[in-house]
């Protein structure tokens, strides 16, 4: 949020400094968001042509509310926030697709809006070589398949390049397990050095009297960018109750749960962490 200058004058000349400086404040606002929106628009052209009908397709909306989140516009007393989240999964002929876009919206200090996203196109060595990967790693654990991705994460102040392969395993009780590895390029800051990035991630269904759950989520263990920067670990699992089969009859379509979000050494600052629970509703088209 931009601040807004003129208060300390009165009657029209004030009103009218005080709206143009809102205007001001807005286009620039406006002008982040959209230079954002078209580096993420970039990013998804390079999906090749064919690959534009999905075999399946997923694409959902959450909404999450948290308190007490360090490094916002409300200092050292904590910010609120609600999250509004888009997320879309789809595969095609040679791989898959996903991404998903946050307007986070502060409701406390400055109350600041910020959009971040991230699209993780990935080819499928197994489907563009035509050979089936998987093999038995150990007892009860499988390797499925193993991709190349050139993932974009981009928002108001931060465009972050990461590139290398991930690893899918199939594990009994999960719906889908998956490692990624890769390098980490802050190319929004050429004072920060290359490093690594690993982050696994999963979903896993499970019912209790009936009631079908879902514990999903993902860790990020990032390196340090450098001197004065620390190693990140970004944690984000949820537990989802499934709304939709329970009321009505639509399996997946409806939950309702909570994510525990934790970020230790937020955005590679010693010693900053967030603790945050998050209440968090989901819809699925």
């Amino acid at each position: 949020m931009y601040e807004i200058q003129g208060y300390d004058k009165c009657g029209a000349s004030r009103i009218g400094e005080i709206l143009n400086d809102l205007k001001y404040a807005i286009n620039i606002h406006r002008a982040n968001v959209n230079r954002t929106l078209a580096f993420m628009g970039v990013a998804a052209l390079c999906i090749p042509g064919n690959g534009i009908a999905a075999d399946f397709s997923s694409t959902g909306v959450d909404v999450l509310y948290g308190t007490d989140y360090e490094l916002g516009s409300n200092g050292d007393d904590g910010t609120d926030a609600v999250t509004l989240t888009f997320e879309h999964f789809s595969t095609w002929t040679y791989g898959d697709n996903y991404f998903f876009f946050d307007a986070v919206f502060e409701s406390n200090g400055d109350e600041n809006t910020r959009v971040y996203g991230e699209y993780y196109p990935r080819i499928s060595i197994g489907k563009v070589t035509g050979h089936d990967l998987s093999a038995n790693v150990a007892e009860g654990l499988g390797f499925q398949d193993v991709s190349l991705s050139v993932g974009v994460n981009a928002g108001n102040d931060v465009r972050i390049l990461t590139y290398g392969p991930s690893w899918n395993f199939n594990i009994p009780g999960f719906t889908f397990f998956q490692l990624d590895t890769y390098a980490y390029d802050d190319v929004s800051d050429s004072n920060l050095d290359t490093t690594y990035q690993i982050t696994p991630s999963w979903s896993m269904p499970f019912e209790v009297q009936g009631l079908k759950f879902e514990f999903r989520g993902f860790v990020d263990f990032i390196g340090d960018q450098g001197s004065g920067t620390e190693p990140q670990i970004v944690a984000q699992p949820q537990l989802r109750l499934d709304l939709g089969d329970l009321i009505f009859n639509s399996p997946g379509q409806l939950t309702l749960g909570t994510e525990f979000s934790w970020w230790h050494n937020k955005f590679g600052v010693d010693g900053v962490t967030d603790n945050v629970w998050q209440a968090l509703v989901g819809y699925r088209f």
